[in-house]
């Protein structure tokens, strides 16, 4: 009987333990308490608990705004696209019009009927005779020259079609409207097979190299000129 007795204190001794031991737990853990044991950790607790609340309101908020300013760009950039698209059919309706008249006016994208458009390029020459000062004629196509220094060719062109005294006599309006200015033109546009948009970039550089090539010329001869002048002073000293 004894024995018994012993063995069921032990037992109580030892379930006890293990409650008081569950409890601690359930209260604590890592050192923190799990529940709030007081006024003021229940205050502390409350005060997060609204700081999270207003911080999601907040969060909530701003996430409509954003959804509102994407839909307002969205709709504004529909309108521009539809305004785009507006003036690019306008402009093909232009082209169109313009090609029925022969002038060709180039639009980058344009998918209407090719039918009522003219040629965008006219074929180049396979060659091209002029006749030289001397009275020789000569095909400029044959002459020397690489699309990296057009100045270089149009100079050896003129060099065939003018003498330097009609060079540096002729005005610049004058050289403009004479026949050979066109001529420079197209023995440049047939020797390196340009197309329209590659002749409309590389126009001002011919320009240019034309009138260079003139007043070069008649600073030669000014240079010319003014040496022979101090040359006949000097003379008649």
């Amino acid at each position: 009987m004894n024995e018994v007795k012993s063995r069921q204190s032990k037992q109580s001794s030892s379930n006890s333990i293990k409650l008081t031991s569950n409890k601690s737990v359930t209260k604590q853990l890592c050192g923190k308490h799990l529940f709030p044991t007081s006024n003021d950790e229940n205050q502390e607790a409350v005060t997060l608990l609204k700081s999270s609340i207003i911080t999601n309101k907040d969060l909530v908020k701003d996430m409509k705004q954003s959804l509102r300013d994407m839909k307002q760009l969205s709709t504004s950039i529909d309108k521009l696209d539809a305004k785009v698209h507006l003036i690019f059919e306008n402009q093909k309706k232009m082209q169109r019009t313009l090609a029925k008249r022969k002038n060709n006016v180039a639009l980058l994208g344009g998918d209407f009927n090719t039918e009522d458009q003219s040629p965008t390029d006219i074929p180049f020459e396979k060659s091209l005779d002029c006749e030289k000062p001397d009275g020789t004629t000569i095909d400029l196509l044959q002459l020397y020259g690489v699309q990296t220094q057009i100045g270089r060719f149009v100079a050896l062109v003129m060099d065939q079609l003018f003498t330097k005294e009609q060079l540096y006599t002729i005005t610049r309006s004058q050289l403009v409207q004479h026949k050979h200015y066109n001529t420079i033109k197209e023995a440049v546009r047939s020797r390196f097979k340009l197309n329209s948009e590659e002749m409309s970039f590389e126009w001002p550089t011919i320009h240019e190299s034309i009138l260079q090539k003139r007043r070069n010329e008649r600073k030669k001869e000014t240079s010319i000129l003014v040496t022979s002048t101090r040359t006949n002073h000097h003379q008649n000293q």
